[in-house]
């Protein structure tokens, strides 16, 4: 859970919609059984991701963007990407299934390469971190593109 998190002291990082959400979570009252947090209770902090925010530490940074209505999902919905990987990471955006595609593109999937297009990232790997069973974790960018009509 996240309250451990915030007894160590961890940023939350997160959009605007979900601050006061994570807060109450992070401060709720836990005496049936005190964990750290309830014991020694931390205050969260958050850093807020508006439109991008970009962590670095060396030569290692990842850029968190906020897609929003442009996922065609949810309000609100953070992908990381790491550009001196090409790695973008998005949660449940698109289906990747290991047998091969059977379907068109659905509005989630169009939203993330309009995205992808319109910052301009140079993407080589997709992962998927909300898979279904027999889907892929990472595939190509390029397979993912392949997907579109042309």
């Amino acid at each position: 859970g996240l309250r451990p998190f915030v007894h160590g002291g961890a940023s939350l990082v997160t959009t605007d919609g979900n601050v006061e959400f994570l807060r109450d979570l992070a401060t709720r009252p836990h005496t049936f059984h005190p964990d750290s947090q309830e014991l020694e209770p931390n205050a969260p902090t958050f850093l807020v991701v508006e439109d991008v925010l970009s962590l670095s530490e060396g030569l290692n940074e990842v850029q968190i963007f906020d897609l929003g209505e442009e996922s065609h999902h949810t309000d609100e919905y953070l992908v990381f990407f790491f550009p001196s990987q090409g790695i973008l990471c998005v949660g449940d955006l698109t289906v990747v299934p290991k047998a091969g595609r059977t379907r068109p593109p659905n509005s989630r999937e169009l939203g993330l390469k309009a995205f992808v297009e319109r910052v301009g990232l140079e993407v080589e790997t997709l992962v998927v971190s909300w898979r279904l069973e027999d889907q892929e974790v990472a595939i190509p960018y390029e397979d993912f593109l392949a997907i579109f009509p042309e």
